[in-house]
């Protein structure tokens, strides 16, 4: 709560500064998401363990923004923006081959720095925090389907924490295309046995178009 606050008084005030200094656009972002496991050790083997793979999954996003340039090379932008999350497993046991996807909906609150190269092109890099809107599990083997709401189960962690980090080319008219990678932070699954969250932790590739109306 405190860092939503905090966020959310940087971005009123943020919109009390000139305006000629001050840029306000929209974003859209296809995005190839996996949630990742890391055991202790620092190996990602629960794929091989459990005799399966992670596919990862395709998402979108929406959102809009707003810029501040500090000077000429420096640059502050928060965002908010609803996302899409999650993976797709395949594997085979002694039934058959089996499917399990988790699809995850995320209102996301990204503050981006951006370090301006030149006049078009950006090296961007900040924190992000989410909030879970929607998560479900589903598991289709043969026959058999079944969906279980991860919210309503208490199975996942209702907020999200990460890092982005990426690059933008911004054109005279305004358009611009971005590319940036998600690292999250935060333990995402609820393991009952220990009383905390699992290292399941988001991760993402995402490719963006936006512009800014002025």
């Amino acid at each position: 709560m405190k860092k939503t606050l905090f966020i959310a008084v940087l971005f009123l005030g943020m919109i009390s500064l000139k305006a000629q200094e001050m840029h306000f656009g929209a974003r859209m972002a296809g995005s190839f998401t996996k949630i990742k496991y890391i055991d202790v050790d620092g190996d990602s083997d629960w794929e091989d363990e459990y005799n399966n793979e992670s596919k990862g999954k395709f998402n979108f996003e929406i959102g809009a923004f707003a810029e501040y340039m500090f000077n000429d090379q420096i640059a502050i932008a928060p965002e908010i923006n609803y996302a899409g999350a999650g993976n797709r497993w395949e594997g085979k046991d002694m039934d058959g081959y089996w499917t399990e996807t988790y699809s995850l909906s995320y209102l996301q609150i990204p503050v981006m720095l951006k370090y301006y190269i030149n006049e078009n092109i950006s090296i961007n890099a900040g924190p992000q925090l989410s909030f879970l809107t929607s998560a479900t599990d589903s598991i289709v083997q043969g026959d058999y389907s079944d969906t279980d709401d991860l919210i309503r189960e208490k199975e996942i962690k209702t907020n999200d924490f990460g890092l982005n980090i990426g690059g933008s080319y911004k054109m005279e008219s305004g358009l611009f295309f971005d590319i940036r990678y998600y690292m999250g932070l935060s333990g995402l699954e609820y393991d009952p046995d220990s009383a905390k969250y699992s290292d399941f932790k988001n991760s993402g590739i995402k490719f963006g178009v936006g512009y800014y109306f002025n």
